[in-house]
């Protein structure tokens, strides 16, 4: 009885947003195993391994998504009773998209006289580098800020102010904006 050996067809998402799972199906010996072959008491299951191929350590292969782009080689493992039987790789460029960059940021109220206090924050870009921007809210040019911006050149008024949260290596730009006062002094 000839012997066949064991085949392995493997698919895999070229373009993926950073943090999410890319689409793949792994199918051995003509039977698809995506979902069952995520479990390893499955009678047949598998792990993938991403090596970027701008790395010739052999110890940079992971299991880890990538969240970088770049060329990587792609490799399937099916495993039968805890014996490899079968292996696909490809070198693929997997295009890894930024997540959208998001943030917020709140200015209180103030009166004349009094420094204002911009508080930011970022889930996806962190508050590395954040830089802000104002401008009376009847204007429309926005200024850069600086905390050592002289709080009496601060005119009462209503003003729009922005946080930047520049790019990161996972997340685009994210720019929050927030509205306050300068409010006149009592008896003013």
């Amino acid at each position: 009885i000839p012997c066949v050996a064991p085949t392995v067809n493997f698919t895999h998402d070229a373009t993926f947003t950073s943090g999410d799972t890319p689409n793949y199906s792994v199918i051995y010996n003509g039977k698809d195993i995506t979902e069952s072959g995520k479990s390893t008491s499955a009678p047949y299951y598998y792990k993938i391994w991403y090596m970027p191929t701008f790395i010739s350590d052999p110890n940079a292969k992971t299991t880890s998504v990538p969240t970088v782009s770049g060329y990587y080689e792609v490799t399937v493992e099916v495993f039968g009773n805890g014996v490899e039987t079968a292996r696909a790789t490809d070198i693929s460029y997997v295009d890894v998209l930024k997540k959208v960059g998001t943030g917020n940021v709140t200015v209180a109220d103030v009166v004349y006289g009094e420094k204002i206090t911009p508080v930011a924050d970022s889930e996806t870009n962190g508050i590395l580098d954040v830089y802000y921007r104002y401008k009376r809210s009847e204007d429309t040019t926005y200024s850069d800020y600086y905390e050592a911006y002289d709080p009496l050149t601060w005119l009462p008024g209503t003003y729009d102010f922005q946080a930047i949260f520049p790019e990161t290596e996972e997340s685009e730009e994210a720019v929050a904006n927030t509205t306050f006062k300068v409010l006149s002094k009592e008896g003013d």
